[in-house]
């Protein structure tokens, strides 16, 4: 089954060079729950990433064996 983000919120950082920005995700479709990977990297439940710089990820979205890919 697909997965799609339905919501996808981005923030950048409040000040040059901060660290504070965020990714708010809201997925479906397949069967929840849902992880999450920031590149690649290690996986986590949250659809809640914050602690962001000013940059682009590639978010990875992953469901049992089925992986969408969102680059935001």
């Amino acid at each position: 089954p697909d997965i799609a983000a339905n919501t996808i919120t981005a923030v950048m950082p409040l000040c040059f060079g901060g660290n504070n920005g965020y990714i708010q995700l809201n997925p479906s479709g397949g069967v929840a729950p849902y992880e999450y990977s920031i590149d690649g990297g290690l996986s986590f439940t949250s659809g809640d990433i914050t602690g962001l710089v000013t940059n682009n990820y590639n978010i990875i979205i992953i469901l049992n064996r089925f992986t969408s890919q969102k680059k935001i």
